[in-house]
């Protein structure tokens, strides 16, 4: 018997022990993640008539060849369009998604990014998930002395569906999601990589401009992500999913042109490198839950399934970062070294994950956990995030950040979303 107070004590540590995760024993969890302080934030969009039922999702950055002052962000706010500020995060254009056609379901901008033609001409390309194309936006650097808006809708009228076959498959809404543009510097042409709602393709497209108008063409085989996965101990490990209609599918992407990479977030997965070069696909971090066995149990009010974890049978593969679902993907290249830090945003607990790449130590990734708050405000339920290392202005002399706020605490709207800027001096100080 135990009956020595010390003895006690030891016993219920050893059985502490036996019942959490291996995982969980690492530093990492035990760590609180660090506090970083936003600089700004713009508006708030609510999902309702008035403000055109905008919901803000992901955005993006143009940096301005000559006055940086005048750089852009541009936001997608899914049936609500597109949101353009100026740097000090006033809003300056709102862009309406596609008018309205019979028989063809709604326009629903999902997600952004920059196509940088050369040093004075660029357009942003927005996923368009209602419809399954993409759509491209010119860029005028004169827009300030001109007096007009400064983004201009270019997309060639005869774009096609990037995944669907007819108009039922449009419905079906597994089209166009996620979204990353890049140089493929091999051939010169700029390419646009588009994940598939729901599904595990990821879908290159080459992008074609012409004097009038840019246009796409489908003609490169997709990369197919896994939805099963083989652990340690010979078992079989799938996702838990809550409709028996979805995969595995991915959202957020990153484009490294100088390694010729692409960065996917697999929701439910973790983080892939695809290298172009040879094609290969790695999975550089896993979400907490890899690999822990669930138990599925249908909720018919809610019409999904809801997923219990058993993490004290877990075999110990699991992430040390990743709370599901993965969302957005950036690149940021460190001025004073020859480093990149992947950023991702990690939806479950809220927080910015922050990868150094090039501390790579058998398959290991060192990592940053941050937690980022505009006064009291958190930054919570977090899908598209946007980073630049050029200085811009004496306000962001390392760079900015800006990330989506899923859950903006507004006194005015119940059902508030809106983007967040972060000054990267704040930030560089705990990557080094």
């Amino acid at each position: 018997m135990l009956n020595h107070p010390m003895l006690k004590f030891i016993a219920s540590i050893n059985m502490l022990l036996i019942f959490v995760c291996p995982s969980a024993l690492s530093n990492e969890n035990f760590k609180s993640p660090i506090k970083i302080a936003s600089q700004l934030e713009t508006q708030g969009f609510t999902d309702d008539a008035i403000d055109q039922f905008a919901d803000a999702d992901d955005p993006a950055i143009w940096v301005h060849p000559f006055n940086d002052r005048k750089s852009l962000i541009v936001g997608t706010l899914k049936h609500g369009g597109l949101a353009v500020f100026d740097l000090k995060g006033n809003l300056i254009q709102r862009i309406a998604v596609q008018p309205e056609l019979e028989n063809t379901p709604d326009s629903r901008f999902n997600n952004v990014d920059v196509i940088q033609w050369d040093v004075w001409t660029a357009a942003f390309a927005v996923s368009d998930r209602g419809r399954d194309q993409i759509r491209f936006f010119d860029i005028n650097p004169w827009y300030f002395l001109s007096k007009t808006p400064p983004l201009k809708d270019v997309t060639d009228t005869q774009v096609p569906w990037v995944f669907s076959k007819n108009k039922s498959e449009v419905e079906s809404q597994h089209t166009v999601y996620g979204l990353a543009t890049g140089l493929d510097t091999d051939t010169g042409e700029w390419l646009t990589w588009v994940s598939q709602r729901n599904q595990l393709k990821i879908q290159p497209l080459t992008v074609i401009k012409t004097e009038q108008s840019v246009r796409y063409e489908n003609n490169s085989p997709a990369i197919l992500l896994p939805d099963a996965f083989e652990l340690s101990n010979g078992d079989m490990w799938s996702p838990c999913l809550e409709d028996d209609d979805e995969l595995p599918g991915a959202e957020g992407l990153v484009f490294d042109t100088p390694t010729r990479t692409l960065f996917i977030a697999q929701e439910l997965v973790g983080i892939w490198s695809y290298k172009l070069d040879d094609q290969s696909l790695t999975l550089i971090d896993k979400v907490k839950h890899y690999g822990v066995p669930y138990t599925r149990t249908w909720l018919p009010e809610e019409n999904e399934y809801q997923c219990e974890y058993h993490v004290d049978q877990s075999t110990g593969e699991e992430g040390n970062y990743l709370e599901a679902d993965v969302e957005g993907l950036t690149l940021f290249k460190m001025p004073t070294a020859d480093r990149s830090i992947l950023f991702a945003s990690s939806q479950g607990s809220h927080e910015l994950i922050a990868y150094d790449l090039n501390s790579d130590m058998k398959g290991i990734l060192k990592a940053k956990r941050f937690e980022v708050t505009f006064n009291e405000d958190r930054v919570m339920k977090t899908d598209g995030i946007s980073v630049v290392s050029k200085p811009m202005t004496t306000a962001y002399t390392s760079g900015l950040l800006v990330m989506h706020d899923g859950k903006n605490q507004d006194a005015s709207a119940i059902n508030s979303t809106n983007f967040k800027w972060v000054n990267m001096q704040n930030i560089l100080p705990h990557l080094k």
